[in-house]
C-alpha cells in the first residue's frame, strides 16, 4: 500500500564549478529520502556533465574532490544527452539514497566540456 508523503522539491540552475544545497540540513529526529533527480543541460556541450549529490556538513561538495568523496549518487549526463532522469519516472515508494538527520544535501557540478555548461537540476525528496 503506498504511503502519504510530504513531498518536497527543487529545482536549482547550476553552473560548472557551483555547489548549491538541497532543502536545508535534515531535522533533528527525520531522514531525507531522495526519490528523483532530473538534469537538463541547458545546451548540448561538446563534452557533457556530472552533478555530484552529496551528503556531510554544510560545506560537503564544494569542490570536485570533496563532491566525489561524499557523492550518494552521481548523474552523468553526456555531450549528445539533454535530459537525464532517475529513475526514469517519480518513485517515492523506492527511493534512491538518503540522508542523515543534522546532514546537508548538497549538490556540485562539473563540466568536462570545453565551454562551461549550465544544468537544471530538479530534486525529488521527503524529510520522514
Amino acid at each position: 500500500m503506498s504511503q502519504n508523503h510530504n513531498i518536497q522539491t527543487e529545482n536549482n540552475l547550476l553552473a560548472d564549478e557551483e555547489t548549491v544545497n538541497i532543502g536545508g540540513v535534515v531535522p533533528t529526529g527525520m531522514t531525507r529520502y531522495v526519490t528523483f533527480v532530473q538534469v537538463n543541460q541547458s545546451l548540448l556541450s561538446t563534452g557533457g556533465s556530472a552533478i555530484y549529490l552529496c551528503s556531510g556538513t554544510a560545506s560537503v561538495g564544494t569542490t570536485d574532490t570533496l563532491a566525489s568523496a561524499a557523492q550518494k549518487l552521481v548523474v552523468t549526463v553526456m555531450s549528445a544527452v539533454q535530459d537525464m532522469s532517475v529513475p526514469p519516472a517519480p518513485d517515492t515508494e523506492h527511493p534512491l539514497f538518503s540522508v542523515a538527520a543534522g546532514k546537508y544535501l548538497n549538490a556540485h557540478m562539473t563540466s568536462v566540456a570545453a565551454v562551461d555548461n549550465d544544468a537544471y537540476l530538479f530534486v525529488q525528496f521527503f524529510d520522514e
